[in-house]
């Protein structure tokens, strides 16, 4: 049977998608009129790669050690093993020559797949709940700071698109604390560091630590400035309370500095 996704129409795709901007799978069901399910089915067969459902991507196992969390949920792809350990690397768009390029230079010898991009968001939301945010944060990307108000959201996509990197950990904190339904979090001072603690179930223990005496006076002022306190009081003992939004519920925090 020959496939609806002839070369010229692909040429064409391409052309238009570079001009609109638009996913090149969206241009191409609209010229097609296929449904998106049977659209990925007839990527797969023109690339000669397999086409993954659901049943079949939670059949396998996340490598975010091979394509991050971030980059999986950026460029809508996701790395996975089967259960011989074999790499697959499953995209929404199979057309996409940059992805495809972007994949190629850093991974090892790996297979080519595709799925629906609703199924593979899917999928990431899933795993999104084994992981914790502070895991992708280094020391030595914390540097500068930026301060805004407003209603905080956490994501693990909204923490990796932040621009600050104090604004990041603070965020990153406060997500891994409401997964773990801690009931204190202690940010402390030592030395010449930033150390954070989890009081969980009455026990108070480590589960972070950055170096960087600057660094922890930043994320102090961030957490000022979220509960409306006074950034160049240090003398007299503050308290207030900010909220965040984390999948769709706002929880209130009180802070005492």
């Amino acid at each position: 049977m020959t496939s609806v996704l002839t070369p010229s129409l692909l040429h064409e795709t391409r052309r238009l998608a570079q001009q609109t901007g638009r996913h090149i799978m969206d241009v191409l069901e609209e010229k097609t009129g296929l449904a998106s399910e049977e659209l990925v089915g007839e990527a797969a067969s023109a690339w000669h790669c397999q086409h993954l459902n659901m049943l079949a991507l939670h059949a396998m196992q996340p490598d975010f050690g091979c394509i991050s969390f971030t980059d999986a949920n950026k460029r809508e792809c996701v790395a996975l093993r089967n259960t011989e350990g074999d790499l697959f690397v499953v995209v929404a768009d199979i057309f996409n020559a940059d992805l495809q390029e972007w994949v190629t230079a850093r991974l090892p010898p790996f297979t080519w797949a595709v799925a629906n991009c609703k199924d593979i968001k899917a999928y990431l939301a899933v795993h999104e709940d084994s992981m914790r945010a502070m895991d992708g944060m280094l020391p030595e990307q914390l540097r500068s700071a930026s301060l805004d108000k407003g209603l905080e959201d956490l994501s693990l996509l909204t923490i990796s698109e932040g621009t600050s990197p104090v604004v990041r950990l603070v965020h990153s904190t406060l997500y891994d604390a409401l997964k773990s339904d801690v009931s204190d979090i202690h940010l402390e001072t030592d030395v010449d560091r930033l150390v954070i603690k989890y009081r969980l179930d009455g026990v108070l223990s480590t589960v972070g630590t950055v170096a960087g005496l600057e660094l922890a006076e930043q994320v102090i002022s961030r957490i000022k400035v979220m509960s409306e306190l006074d950034i160049a009081e240090r003398r007299v003992p503050q308290d207030g309370r900010f909220k965040v939004s984390m999948r769709g519920r706002e929880v209130d925090f009180r802070v005492s500095i």
